[in-house]
């Protein structure tokens, strides 16, 4: 398995920051002063731009809770998709796209021009747009469907990146609660879940230590003061440094385990492949930040994009007035705006898909189309909590007798093997039924078999 990754690269500004401040670290080292540590945002509070605005933990939150009822909302009406939402839609880009608005303009302005002045004007303009645009329409539409399914594959193998991960601490806190003493894996599962939520950090601007990681580790106390005072130092923000970090104090957990006796070899081998799985999933989604769409792509698809729209507009005006046998007549108010919301039509097709596959290629940030990281974050948390705090009710171990009773008691499951499963030692299983009438109770204070009872005896 590849589990190498290439990251969000810094800048060489930055490494000579860092070069900097190793120097000053050695120095203060030698003279027996303790070295200068620097918070994320005194690293980086210069290097922002003026207009860059950083969400707060509470918008974050806003935006996930959206996003959340926009996936809920895939299976309502088609009136209901259509008139009642707004985030999460086309209609965002109608308004803010100054595109289409261009083009209707193109084809407005054209209409008014045709209907006052001659229609030969009007020909030599648009006539060579319009005998032509046919063979454009066809490699557009193919160019731009292509575009968006090759960006929906690249999304759902990063979600499938972000389950795998997450699948990973689940697996590791069942092997964690069934035989690794209480306190080790708690430690093992609390920093796996860091190493997850610290992980999404250097994916995007978005998620940032100050506005995500600290909220998040205050809520679910993943890393205590001294561990997060390290992941500080890690540069958390400028790639997979921080989360990398944490996976190795999880690999000398099981080393720990492993030489104190507490798991056999063949078990810390499982775990360990679990981690390194864990932590190839991660890697593979800074890979994919590493190296997006590349730009030629975006550019030449926007290009085309510009070109083609005004020149549709021009032949969709053309063809309003012009007839069969190539004279022109001016047509009715009716035919215009028809026209007009075909081209309004082609306008919104164009370009929303062209940004739908932009959305697509890069999952991480504040759209409402991104993954739903801090849901994952969350989910992932609670339910290895609850895994690591399972009990089975209390039952005798050694009352196996209780399950041949419930073999007599069930549902048939076909003569030749209900006549198969019931093999049991008879005295046992009579023991148990005498107990259980004698009254003799289990330590829960309830009586062993009182719940099939009353479940199978008659009304």
């Amino acid at each position: 398995m590849n589990n190498s990754n290439i990251g969000a690269h810094a800048s060489e500004k930055q490494m000579e920051t860092w070069c900097d401040d190793m120097k000053d670290t050695k120095g203060s080292s030698l003279k027996g002063k303790q070295p200068k540590r620097f918070s994320f945002a005194e690293r980086h509070t210069s290097e922002k731009s003026k207009d860059q605005v950083e969400l707060s933990y509470d918008e974050l939150k806003a935006i996930e809770k959206t996003r959340r009822e926009l996936l809920r909302k895939v299976e309502d009406p088609s009136w209901k998709i259509v008139s009642l939402n707004y985030h999460g839609t086309v209609l965002s880009i109608i308004v803010t796209e100054k595109l289409i608005w261009f083009t209707l303009i193109v084809y407005v302005g054209m209409r008014i021009w045709s209907r006052h002045n001659t229609p030969d004007e009007v020909l030599g303009i648009i006539a060579g747009a319009s005998h032509n645009i046919t063979a454009v329409n066809t490699f557009i539409s193919f160019f731009l469907v292509f575009f968006v399914v090759g960006n929906n594959q690249r999304f759902e193998v990063q979600y499938d990146l972000c389950m795998a991960a997450k699948g990973s601490i689940m697996d590791m806190a069942s092997l964690a609660k069934a035989y690794l003493p209480r306190g080790r894996g708690l430690r093992m599962i609390r920093y796996m879940n860091a190493s997850y939520t610290a992980g999404f950090v250097g994916l995007s601007e978005a998620y940032t230590l100050s506005n995500y990681f600290i909220k998040i580790n205050k809520d679910f106390l993943l890393l205590n003061e001294a561990e997060l005072s390290r992941i500080e130092d890690c540069d958390i923000n400028l790639g997979g440094s921080a989360y990398r970090e944490i996976v190795q104090w999880v690999q000398k957990e099981v080393v720990k385990a492993q030489r104190n006796g507490e798991i056999d070899p063949y078990l810390a081998n499982q775990m360990r492949e679990l981690i390194l799985n864990f932590q190839g999933s991660m890697s593979k989604l800074y890979n994919f930040k590493d190296q997006p769409i590349i730009f030629f792509y975006i550019h030449l698809l926007t290009f085309v994009s510009v070109l083609y729209l005004p020149l549709f507009a021009l032949y969709i005006s053309y063809h309003v007035d012009h007839k069969h046998d190539d004279t022109f007549e001016i047509p009715s108010m009716t035919a215009d705006v028809v026209a007009g919301l075909v081209v309004f039509l082609q306008s919104i097709f164009v370009i929303g898909l062209r940004i739908l596959g932009q959305k697509l290629s890069d999952p991480f940030g504040t759209d409402f189309e991104d993954l739903s990281v801090m849901f994952y974050v969350t989910f992932t948390y609670t339910q290895s909590g609850r895994i690591m705090a399972a009990e089975p009710p209390m039952i005798d171990d050694d009352d196996y007798a209780l399950e041949e009773i419930i073999v007599r008691e069930r549902k048939s499951i076909g003569f030749p093997w209900d006549t198969n499963d019931i093999q049991s030692d008879s005295e046992s299983v009579d023991t148990v039924v005498r107990k259980n009438a004698d009254g003799i109770k289990n330590p829960a204070g309830t009586h062993a078999f009182g719940h099939f009872a009353s479940q199978t005896s008659p009304a």
